[in-house]
């Protein structure tokens, strides 16, 4: 009987195992943040939006952050607006092809208008070299569905600049987790088409990170049942034995 109790426990630390397992295994599905080029990006009040490739085929988003910067070129020690904005789409790549490229198309995700100078160190007129948006799950309503898809767009649009306002993207790249592209998605204002930014390579991209869950390996399934059929059987056995 202690033989039997001792494989029991063994069973369900393996079972505990396999289900770490497959819990580790999808995590970052995307970072770009490591490899910093010390450059910016200024996209204005246009929407600009990163394509990127996920580790694998995405099942949900719970996390996604971004960096940017806000400054005032004409007074460095304080912007004009104290009403700068942001809004955040996630975009599928599915719509008509510009040059070959798939263009984004069905909305993932859109996070509506949202303050930039609430989040602003100080008050909101305190220029930032450096700062991070993020948004988790509960922003998200719960995970975000993905629908097995590797690629997607984000896109950002800055708006309520005042005179001298400036703020925009850093660069990054190449990316440590995913792939991206050395071009931008510009909205031209009745269509989208790609753009670069002089002097950069593939993989050289807006500076961003996405985690979530990706759609299970068969491989982690099959481990799982057979872990789980094996302790069904061995729970039977052991009934029979009593």
């Amino acid at each position: 009987m202690r033989n039997a109790l001792r494989n029991l426990c063994w069973l369900l630390v393996g079972a505990a195992c396999v289900g770490s397992v497959a819990t580790a295994f999808a995590d970052v599905l995307y970072d770009n943040s490591e490899n910093d080029l010390l450059t910016r990006f200024n996209p204005g009040s246009s929407q600009v939006g990163s394509e990127i490739n996920l580790s694998g085929s995405g099942q949900s988003m719970t996390y996604f952050s971004f960096e940017f910067y806000a400054i005032n070129t004409i007074n460095p020690s304080t912007l004009s607006s104290a009403d700068i904005n942001a809004d955040v789409i996630f975009y599928d790549n599915t719509g008509a092809p510009y040059n070959t490229y798939a263009t984004p198309n069905n909305v993932l995700y859109n996070s509506g208008s949202f303050s930039v100078s609430g989040l602003l160190y100080g008050s909101p007129t305190t220029p930032t070299t450096r700062d991070t948006i993020i948004f988790n799950e509960s922003d998200f309503g719960g995970p975000l569905s993905l629908g097995g898809i590797n690629t997607l767009t984000w896109t950002v649009q800055f708006s309520g600049l005042g005179a001298g306002d400036e703020v925009g993207l850093d660069i990054y790249g190449p990316p440590t987790v995913g792939s991206n592209h050395g071009d931008y998605w510009l909205w031209n204002g009745t269509s989208w088409e790609l753009d670069e930014i002089p002097g950069f390579a593939p993989g050289d991209a807006f500076a961003s990170v996405v985690q979530g869950t990706l759609v299970p390996e068969p491989s982690v399934f099959a481990l799982a049942s057979l872990g789980g059929f094996g302790l069904l059987a061995f729970l039977r056995r052991l009934r029979r034995a009593g």
